[in-house]
């Protein structure tokens, strides 16, 4: 019988509208900082500069002939601008970052069954070749660590019940267990080996 832990929904969802509100932010701020504010200082200061020479009552025409407001507010500071295109250029890559975190969870999963454990629909890896199991994050974070060495390739299988679902990701992790008989205390295993991807091979 084959168990499947897919990336969560919930996890997706979380991805999906962090890099939807960080991109449409910078593009906001961007907006502002580039075109917005600079567009509306040059406007505010040609009304100070009419209001100083005295030639108020002109200025609807004058307006009117660029397409500008009537009543304009007081001019953007140059500190006001820039502070715009830092949060801009800052939020953008922040989007990006998510958005290319979420492209790349889509069809994320590991699967178990009789014969060995797989991520992403790869090479099956039969427990045999599994060397350890690190369980040292399991208790306070949800993850695992299946490391294993299989054609002469040395790896690792991310287990993480808070992106994938969970129940699935604990049963894969007893199956693990029953079948590699590597079903030590959490608190007695521990590795460095770094949690940053699904799969390596």
């Amino acid at each position: 019988m084959q168990t499947k832990a897919s990336i969560s929904p919930g996890y997706m969802a979380r991805l999906v509208v962090v890099s939807i509100i960080t991109l449409i932010g910078g593009f906001w701020f961007c907006y502002d900082g580039f075109i917005g504010y600079p567009h509306q200082q040059k406007v505010a200061q040609a009304y100070i500069q009419f209001q100083d020479e005295g030639r108020v009552d002109q200025w609807p025409a004058y307006a009117q002939e660029r397409g500008w407001t009537a009543q304009p507010e007081s001019p953007k500071s140059d500190s006001d601008i820039w502070l715009q295109r830092i949060l801009g250029l800052a939020a953008m890559p922040v989007g990006l970052i998510f958005g290319i975190a979420t492209l790349r969870s889509l069809g994320r999963c590991v699967t178990c069954d009789d014969d060995g454990i797989s991520a992403n629909k790869g090479k099956t890896i039969p427990f045999d070749a599994i060397t350890k199991l690190d369980k040292s994050r399991w208790q306070k974070k949800g993850i695992v660590i299946v490391q294993y060495e299989h054609d002469g390739k040395k790896g690792h299988i991310l287990l993480d019940d808070w992106k994938m679902h969970t129940e699935n990701t604990e049963q894969i992790l007893r199956m693990i267990e029953e079948k590699t008989g590597m079903g030590q205390p959490d608190s007695e295993v521990a590795t460095d080996t770094p949690a940053d991807a699904v799969v390596t091979s």
